[in-house]
């Protein structure tokens, strides 16, 4: 007489092709994203003098905080050396972000996209390899309520918008894990994700086309 044995849920192919959804659906924006949409594609796309040179003063601060740990990052000998610049870093950003808001910080839209719901997924690129965006799942912004709602002035704006183009806008970053002592909340799931291509998840409260601001007239004698 033989026996049924009934195989382990975890060995049946339904089990498998459930996981793969729900991570799929939960992966960080910066995880999820495909590598056709590189950087270098909106870097080459944007015009860069204007934006950068109207920065303000504590966007310029940030962007260099990162930077240079993503410089200190590259040349790291090993993980243990990344954990301890990582950790500069964000001793460094909380010295210098006196609050999460942010206003008229320039940059360039790296994807626009929205999620099962119909809800804006926006990502800006301040920097090369440094981006602020919303999340892109529901489950993932219950506490952070950065996805932008159809109907509002700011979904509207940035639903009209183009991957690469020059903007200047405002928000709020979410605030990090005390855990972590992270004043500014990072998506990535690995440490060179958040070293060298990090994402700052952020609620967007304006986003416009950037203008250049017009050049002051030359004095005449």
């Amino acid at each position: 007489m033989t026996t049924d044995v009934k195989k382990p849920v975890w060995k049946k192919w339904w089990f498998w092709v459930g996981a793969l959804i729900v991570v799929g659906a939960i992966l960080p924006p910066n995880e999820k994203r495909n590598s056709g949409s590189s950087h270098s594609d909106v870097i080459a796309k944007r015009p860069a003098d204007d934006v950068i040179a109207q920065r303000p003063a504590d966007e310029a601060k940030f962007i260099s905080i990162v930077s240079d740990a993503q410089t200190k990052a590259r040349v790291a000998a090993n993980d243990m050396q990344k954990g301890g610049i990582k950790a500069e870093r964000e001793k460094a950003l909380c010295a210098n972000m006196e609050k999460l808001q942010v206003s008229n910080w320039t940059g360039w839209v790296r994807s626009i996209d929205a999620n099962s719901d119909g809800k804006g997924v926006l990502a800006v690129e301040i920097a090369k390899d440094i981006t602020v965006t919303t999340w892109n799942n529901d489950l993932s912004d219950i506490m952070h309520k950065t996805l932008l709602e159809p109907g509002s002035a700011v979904f509207s704006a940035a639903s009209q918008m183009k991957k690469g183009q020059a903007v200047t806008f405002s928000g709020s970053f979410s605030r990090g894990s005390e855990d972590e002592v992270e004043c500014v909340y990072e998506s990535s799931m690995s440490l060179d994700g958040k070293l060298l291509d990090p994402e700052f998840i952020m609620r967007f409260t304006h986003i416009e086309v950037f203008v250049p601001k017009a050049a002051s007239p030359a004095k005449t004698s």
